[in-house]
């Protein structure tokens, strides 16, 4: 269909978002927590949550994850297709795969939340970006000075460390949101400015991303690089600044 296709598709489903979003998808903050939409505010509310040790807390633990996951989106093609040469086809097939764990760890979370918590999951979610990360990291400068490891070995670090993103950012978003419900709006929309940013000059994810494709050497060092200190300062985020006061 061509790569103009995909951009059709986003649109479409931005548009089918916002019929059921205008439809279907009633208010909910309570009267007493609305605030007016003026930037004054909006500023000053943003000015407000930055100051919370623990909020920032779970908006770095999700935003340096996000990292890990823009990483992958911008490295992954440079150094599967151009480093090892493998087939846009077969680079497709990988990438479906990845996404296959990425939906059964979202499906895991919805089951298992409610049984254990928010809290005790990203504890034990943080942990898997800190082992794997570094690890690919060590697995690729091996590799850069020997050529003795292949694509593939590589594919049992990276795929679960990004797959991590699905027990790690919605744990960490519900828990901010939960403590600060009187401006859950705000609390959400500065952690996507966080992620996403003005672009790709302001946002943490995005800097991740673009720096992975502006370094790519033809090895797998910038990629886990990359991997390794999103997945580093993911974990630090939420052990300093989060700590034990989530649970």
């Amino acid at each position: 269909m061509g790569w103009r296709a995909i951009f059709w598709v986003l649109a479409g489903i931005g548009v089918v978002g916002l019929v059921f979003a205008a439809l279907r998808l009633p208010e909910t903050l309570r009267p007493d927590y609305r605030q007016p939409l003026h930037l004054g505010s909006v500023v000053g509310r943003f000015g407000e949550l930055l100051k919370h040790r623990l909020f920032m807390g779970y908006a770095l633990t999700s935003t340096f994850q996000f990292a890990a996951l823009m990483s992958w989106l911008s490295g992954s093609p440079f150094a599967f297709i151009q480093g090892y040469g493998i087939s846009p086809r077969a680079f497709g097939l990988i990438f479906a795969g990845a996404i296959v764990l990425f939906t059964g760890c979202n499906l895991m979370n919805a089951r298992f939340a409610p049984v254990f918590g928010s809290s005790k999951i990203l504890r034990h979610a943080v942990i898997v970006p800190i082992v794997f990360g570094p690890a690919g990291l060590v697995l690729a400068l091996i590799e850069r000075q020997t050529g003795a490891i292949g694509l593939w070995p590589f594919l049992l670090f990276i795929v679960p460390h990004v797959a991590m993103m699905a027990l790690v950012v919605p744990n960490a978003t519900a828990l901010a949101l939960q403590r600060y419900p009187h401006m859950a709006g705000t609390a959400s929309s500065l952690m996507g400015v966080l992620q996403y940013g003005v672009g790709s000059l302001f946002g943490v994810g995005s800097l991740f991303g673009v720096a992975v494709g502006q370094a790519f050497d033809g090895t797998m060092v910038p990629l886990t690089a990359a991997l390794a200190v999103a997945g580093t300062l993911c974990f630090a985020s939420h052990r300093l600044l989060v700590g034990r006061a989530d649970g």
